[in-house]
């Protein structure tokens, strides 16, 4: 293996042992165990017989060197905290291991870049408590599991709120985390601290609350722009709104609670969660099972808080955007129990897929919510609406508030748009499996060297781990900041590629031409676009040949991509922000 600098390989591939129990593995222990759970090490060798069959201080079993004759060479990796590395590497080496991190590499890499090292080995150890946890449940469908937590869950209901409903997504996510292996799904931590800002004191309750989606946060910011400070109350996760706007200003409220551990255990429901998920038909480990009561507990925690907020305040409707997910379903259901009038805007684009399991899950994640009035972007939203048997009454159409072009803006647009080239730049929107990652990345690398491009990559909101992605990008790519806006990306690339991803349409709203990855004519697809799909690599360098030479192609995909975009985004004479600000302010008065 390379010498590690600070391109770190994936640990969860090894089987991780330490050689040497004395200081430099006590001290490194004692720094690691303050961040990081330490069991990514499996045990420890050392010479010195004394020590063999007893276990560490950090509870790691010291085994005699003779040990490694049973272990694969090929599969084990070895950090070795000793200051006679070289000589102990080298005998390794002799016996035919090769896979090492010495203690001198170890402390240059503290230095200079800690915080990587923690999540390195942090983020390591759960791919491989994960990839054992796939490897028990091979004989259980993603379905079956999510319907066991369903059904075990059915019976448990917290002021009047059934706790499967509220912690449908959370459920779904296990499942998913349990199944598919080739997405970066990791069991995110349930915290400790809940802080929200809230800004201004209106009778407009406008809520988006999914942790670190800051695209959507702003999508709400944009929803309510036009509207007096008078009339909203907004809330934040105070981090995002940090992300935002920096510190919250003076008269702004923050307000939360604390959630700790020794806070869940205590609480008269603890044992009851802990004995339905050991009743489970399927297998967790230890930490799966302490997520899954950690999660339950703290839907219990923040349906008492939001109550109490609910209660001392005097609201007359409420606007979400996430209201299927925990912190918005609570206030949703809340809000419909003091008689608000409760709306959920569109945050993403509505889509069905080929297969049953996934339109299952999209209906989940669609129409799972207790708002009573759905606004949408346009005419293909409320149509796939109305097909998940949502009723036509609750739905109005306003358009997206981050688009706010009238039919004229968008022809100034188009005649504006730069010819191909001029930017000397591509994009790459990446999903959140790893393996297409891989290939769309290798893709792109070819692109950029017969086209002479550079490329710039974003990221899923919800990738779980760059770092992964560090060894396969070269210096043409640069990554696109979370905080740029989708005119902002239009701005600085020729093309855009992807796999099955909405943001074709963001994209093409803008005149970018967008090019959809597919692995097969059976996949789900989001454009009926025959320009914009692709099966290989060959097909894809044509079309961007011809993208290059022939103006009349740019023309004959956009003539096609604006009669999509007419039917997804509802744009007309009058800017959808006017839209909004007349509906909303309609509701109140």
């Amino acid at each position: 293996m390379n010498r590690l600098k600070l391109s770190f390989p994936d640990l969860s591939l090894f089987k991780v042992i330490g050689w040497g129990s004395s200081k430099a593995y006590l001290d490194k222990m004692s720094f690691f165990s303050q961040y990081i759970n330490i069991n990514f090490i499996s045990y420890i060798i050392d010479r010195n017989s004394d020590k063999w069959g007893t276990t560490t201080t950090f509870a790691h079993e010291v085994k005699e060197p003779e040990s490694l004759i049973s272990e694969d060479t090929d599969k084990l990796f070895i950090i070795i905290f000793s200051s006679y590395e070289q000589d102990i590497k080298k005998d390794l080496e002799r016996k035919g291991f090769s896979n090492f991190l010495l203690l001198s590499e170890l402390d240059s890499l503290l230095e200079k870049d800690g915080e990587g090292v923690l999540t390195w080995f942090k983020k390591s150890y759960q791919r491989k408590q994960r990839l054992i946890s796939i490897e028990n449940n091979k004989m259980n469908s993603q379905e079956f599991i999510f319907n066991e937590l369903m059904s075990a869950f059915k019976n448990l209901v917290y002021k009047g709120i059934p706790i499967n409903e509220v912690m449908k997504i959370e459920f779904h996510h296990l499942s998913s985390y349990l199944k598919e292996p080739n997405k970066s799904v990791l069991l995110y931590g349930h915290g400790t601290d809940y802080r929200f800002v809230v800004k201004g004191t209106g009778p407009l309750l406008a809520c988006s609350l999914l942790y670190n989606r800051l695209d959507q946060t702003k999508l709400m910011e944009s929803a309510v722009a036009e509207l007096d400070n008078k009339y909203v109350t907004r809330i934040y996760h105070k981090d995002d709104y940090i992300k935002l706007h920096g510190s919250p200003a003076e008269g702004q409220q923050v307000i939360g609670f604390t959630c700790l551990d020794e806070d869940i255990i205590k609480d008269p429901w603890y044992k009851r969660v802990c004995s339905i998920i050991d009743l489970l038909p399927f297998p967790l480990s230890k930490e799966e099972k302490k997520w899954l009561g950690h999660h339950v507990i703290l839907t219990k925690m923040t349906t008492d808080f939001f109550e109490n907020f609910m209660n001392k305040e005097n609201f007359k409707a409420s606007l979400f955007l996430f209201d299927y997910y925990r912190e918005e379903y609570i206030i949703s259901t809340l809000s419909k129990r003091k008689g608000l009038k409760t709306f959920t805007i569109q945050h993403g684009f509505y889509l069905e897929y080929n297969t049953e399991l996934d339109s299952q899950w999209n209906r989940i994640y669609h129409c799972h919510y207790p708002s009573t009035n759905r606004i949408v972007w346009g005419e293909s939203s409320k149509n796939m609406l109305l097909t998940w048997g949502i009723s036509e009454e609750s739905i109005k159409i306003l358009g997206n508030p981050r688009y706010c072009m009238t039919v004229d803006d968008m022809q100034l647009l188009k005649n504006e748009r730069r010819n191909f080239g001029n930017q000397q730049s591509m994009g790459l929107f990446l999903t959140i499996d790893f393996e297409l990652n891989k290939f769309l990345i290798e893709l792109c690398k070819s692109i950029a060297e017969q086209m002479h491009l550079n490329c710039l990559i974003k990221f899923h909101p919800e990738e779980a781990d760059i770092n992964q992605y560090q060894s396969l990008l070269t210096n043409n790519f640069k990554v696109i900041s979370e905080h740029s806006t989708f005119q902002e990306i239009a701005d600085n690339i020729d093309f855009a590629i992807m796999s099955n991803s909405t943001v074709f349409y963001e994209l093409t709203h803008h005149y970018v031409p967008c090019f959809i990855y597919k692995k097969d004519k059976e996949q789900s697809q989001i454009t009926k676009n025959p320009l914009a799909t692709f099966y290989t690599s060959q097909e894809i360098l044509k079309r961007l040949v011809k993208l290059k030479n022939i103006p009349a192609f740019f023309y004959h995909y956009m003539s096609v991509a604006e009669a999509e975009n007419r039917n997804v985004f509802a744009v007309d004479k009058i800017s959808s922000s006017v839209k909004y600000k007349e509906y909303l302010m309609d509701i109140l008065v």
